[in-house]
């Protein structure tokens, strides 16, 4: 920084709180301190400035077991780990087993104080999130929320996403759509099982009790996918592995895709598009939910946290050929909205 300061005519102290984006430096000034910088191949002591401020930038991403078999979490983790180094920050992994989990186990980065935050990355049990809340180490969450906590949380738009799917099945002819999912598993899951719902209600389609079918128990476990009768013309389901099942179930009794039932999913994993027939889908932005996650993170560190609350990101419908029209659609067919 002496050197720096020499070079500009300027003193340390200015150099130390533009280096440090702190206030009482013009901004033109910083522009030309942060290129000196630049120049001379400075490098601000990560450790050592955390060290004197009595906080280490090391975060924890907790990611429940149960989720590895879903790839948009390992997406999401790996394009937020670069923006957490970008910024300075050393983001930490620990996968949460099953058994720790149920039996409320804290996270060894926790237990040990290995970290200055926590992401929790998916969704896990309500009480283990609980738990993890008395912890004292600030969090947040990103693909999943939660209710009652003083944290923000990054996620998809999962309500609209699945009202377009829907409302792209309407418009195919489809009347007798079934939504596969569990919505008290979690919020998430609850938000695309209305989003599916409204779209059918501004038809004037009621939901039907056994068209709602559930993937998974309450705590995460497999269940097996019971097929309504008579079968319906379209599903919409709410991850691509449930997908993935219900598809070997449908080909299993002879149903053929999309001749005979249409499919639609959430995000493009590699579920989506090694399928035969691929999956159309509603696709999560990873890099802005990354981006979003990374700016919360920041704030947690910074003099004055505060809250952003529940930020929704939007994502992209993705066409494939696990839909086809049932008799003549059309989109004047819908009868309100769409």
């Amino acid at each position: 920084m002496r050197d720096i300061a020499d070079r500009l005519g300027i003193s340390v102290v200015t150099v130390s709180k533009a280096i440090a984006d702190k206030d009482g430096v013009g901004d033109e000034l910083k522009k030309r301190i942060l290129e000196t910088a630049d120049v001379i191949g400075f490098k601000k002591n990560i450790s050592a400035v955390s060290m004197r401020e009595g906080m280490t930038k090391d975060v924890g991403i907790l990611v429940s077991e149960r989720l590895l078999t879903t790839s948009i979490y390992m997406l999401l983790y790996q394009q937020l780990s670069k923006d957490l180094l970008n910024k300075g920050f050393f983001p930490i992994l620990e996968t949460i087993d099953r058994n720790k989990e149920n039996q409320l186990g804290h996270p060894i980065l926790v237990a040990q104080g290995k970290v200055s935050a926590l992401i929790i990355l998916g969704q896990m049990l309500p009480p283990y999130v609980a738990m993890l809340s008395q912890s004292g180490i600030p969090f947040l969450f990103l693909g999943c929320s939660a209710e009652g906590y003083d944290a923000d949380s990054i996620v998809s738009d999962s309500y609209y996403g699945s009202y377009s799917l829907t409302c792209r099945l309407l418009a195919l002819n489809h009347h007798d759509i079934a939504f596969v999912g569990n919505p008290r598993y979690s919020s998430i899951t609850m938000d695309r099982k209305l989003g599916y719902q409204k779209a059918l209600e501004e038809q004037g389609i009621q939901v039907q009790a056994d068209h709602i079918i559930e993937d998974l128990s309450d705590l995460g476990e497999e269940k097996e996918l019971i097929l309504p009768d008579p079968m319906p013309s379209a599903f919409v389901c709410d991850s691509c592995p449930t997908a993935s099942r219900l598809m070997q179930l449908l080909k299993k009794n002879g149903i053929q895709i999309p001749e005979s039932a249409s499919i639609v999913s959430f995000n493009d994993d590699y579920a989506a598009t090694h399928n035969h027939p691929m999956l159309t889908t509603y696709n999560e932005d990873i890099p802005l939910m990354a981006q979003s996650a990374t700016q919360s993170v920041e704030t947690l560190f910074s003099k004055n946290p505060a809250r952003h609350g529940r930020k929704t990101i939007a994502g992209t419908l993705a066409l494939r050929e696990s839909v086809a029209p049932f008799g003549t659609p059309s989109w004047a067919q819908l009868a309100t909205f769409g």
